[in-house]
């Protein structure tokens, strides 16, 4: 007996390719809402995807892996702007953690607002941010949604 008939059989039964059995779902997405200091777009870029790129670097994740995707911008107000962003990240623990243990200002990037599965969060990394700063961030990212990808971000 062949060891690839128990594969062709679930592929009969289930009528799809094998490929599509291990596609990402949408619930493995990890939705980021993030507030960076100042309008420039490649400064904002080059910070999203080391972000992005140092956490897949601490946790075996490849870029293309985390197929990060951009949502456009939320807000832009004084001096800041919010913008979306998704991608596919394996732990939504370990990716808050990861957060919460980055040094204050690094990537330029004030707040971050990450949804996924159950979780919702707001993590400040900035020196302070203020409980309405909190509230605030949190709201935008809500009134962000849903998310609608506007591009494959490619910012590795």
């Amino acid at each position: 007996m062949s060891p690839l008939l128990p594969f062709l059989l679930l592929h009969l039964i289930l009528g799809q390719s094998l490929g599509d059995l291990f596609q990402w779902t949408e619930r493995d997405k990890v939705q980021i809402t993030i507030k960076f200091k100042g309008y420039a777009r490649l400064s904002r870029t080059n910070n999203i995807g080391k972000l992005l790129g140092d956490y897949g670097n601490k946790y075996g994740l490849q870029w293309d892996e985390m197929d990060v995707t951009e949502g456009g911008r939320c807000s832009e107000t004084s001096g800041t702007v919010v913008e979306r962003y998704q991608a596919h990240i394996m732990d939504c623990n370990e990716f808050q953690k990861y957060l919460y243990n980055l040094k204050p200002r690094r990537y330029n990037i004030e707040m971050v607002h990450i949804i996924c599965d159950r979780i919702a969060a707001t993590i400040c990394l900035a020196r302070s941010c203020s409980l309405d700063e909190y509230k605030q961030m949190a709201i935008t990212s809500y009134d962000c949604s849903p998310f609608q990808p506007s591009t494959n971000f490619s910012g590795k």
